[in-house]
């Protein structure tokens, strides 16, 4: 285990020696995700779920107004009781 967290370690300070800090928070923050990514995985697989019921697939934006006040906007309309 130590050896892996040193070449972590090492990789991510060479990013940010070479390629700036901007780099470096970007790739830590990969990694991070990587490690999360692994650990549901590994807990999956110990409470027997196996992930084929899981789907790949192209994630669709859901189209959003560009303004808060359309809402607002439609509300003017409605009467009070």
């Amino acid at each position: 285990m130590n050896d892996l967290l040193i070449k972590v370690i090492v990789r991510l300070a060479g990013v940010h020696d070479s390629l700036g800090p901007q780099a470096f928070e970007k790739a830590a923050k990969r990694a991070l995700v990587g490690i999360a990514t692994a650990v549901k995985d590994e807990g999956e697989e110990r409470a027997g779920i196996d992930g084929s019921g899981r789907k790949c697939g192209t994630v669709v934006r859901f189209p959003l107004g560009k303004t808060t006040g359309t809402i607002a906007a439609s509300n003017d309309n409605v009467e009070d009781t």
